[in-house]
């Protein structure tokens, strides 16, 4: 995702797979919903899905998301619209990037990446989304010790048991578990 040409693109999968954030969430950020320094950095996500339409939370950049936002953000002036609107994402007409805008994004940057589906009916085709990505940072952080109380704030689940789903093995993991954890009586 480093090397695609596009630092609107490169952030756009960035800020989603290190900020677990929805596709629509991202869609709604304005650029003061992103403060960033050179050290730190935070997505303010005002209307996130809850129950009532509007769980708010905060996520702090990783260094990588932050890169590439801050990229971002000095390409973004030059394009039509921005000063027009304080939309963080920009479409090239200068209008708000849609969330269609936003898995097109992601599957396309799947596919120049060689993620996708070697065969079946899917064959070529991205495998990789945006709640992929979502779901590969509930994952890893989980996977690293974070309590599961901490990246349910992060990923705004108003129920751990949302959460929960990203603590089930994968058949690499059962695979692991079976080969290293059992005794051999040779």
């Amino acid at each position: 995702m480093q090397r695609h040409p596009s630092a609107r693109d490169r952030a756009v999968a960035l800020v989603l797979l290190y900020a677990g954030l929805r596709a629509d969430e991202l869609a709604q950020l304005y650029v003061q919903d992103v403060p960033i320094s050179t050290r730190r950095g935070k997505v303010i996500v005002r209307a996130g899905k809850g129950h009532d339409g509007g769980t708010y939370r905060e996520v702090q950049f990783h260094r990588a998301a932050r890169d590439a936002l801050r990229a971002w953000l000095d390409e973004r002036a030059n394009w039509p619209g921005a000063e027009a609107t304080s939309a963080l994402w920009l479409n090239r007409r200068g209008g708000r990037l849609s969330v269609r805008s936003i898995n097109s994004i992601v599957r396309d940057l799947a596919v120049a990446a060689g993620l996708v589906h070697d065969s079946g009916p899917d064959a070529g085709k991205a495998r990789v989304h945006p709640h992929t990505l979502r779901h590969t940072f509930g994952t890893q952080l989980l996977r690293s010790g974070v309590d599961v109380v901490t990246v349910a704030d992060l990923m705004g689940h108003a129920k751990l048991d949302s959460t929960r789903i990203y603590t089930r093995s994968s058949a690499a993991d059962r695979a692991r578990a079976i080969d290293t954890a059992l005794i051999v009586d040779e």
